[in-house]
């Protein structure tokens, strides 16, 4: 049952990073140089698959994303006050 499940959650990463992965040359954000909700949404998504330990190598953008989400006082408060995860 707990392979099923961590295949499930694999399969779920893959379909999200490759999403993500499209996201244009350029952009600082998901949507665009602004930050948004779909980030905010996002990166809260990415957290769990980053505890997860979900491969990364291959998704120089996403990385690159994470980074500046990270890099955001208000993300690291949360993180800060929730325990976090990344």
């Amino acid at each position: 049952m707990a392979r099923r499940r961590r295949l499930r959650h694999r399969s779920k990463w893959q379909r999200a990073a490759t999403v993500l992965k499209a996201q244009p040359q350029g952009q600082k954000y998901v949507t665009g140089d602004n930050l948004t909700l779909a980030d905010f949404c996002l990166g809260a998504v990415m957290n769990v698959f980053a505890a997860a330990r979900f491969p990364l190598d291959a998704y120089a953008k996403i990385r690159r994303w994470i980074k500046a989400l990270q890099a955001l006082p208000a993300w690291q408060k949360t993180l800060a006050q929730s325990g976090g995860l990344s």
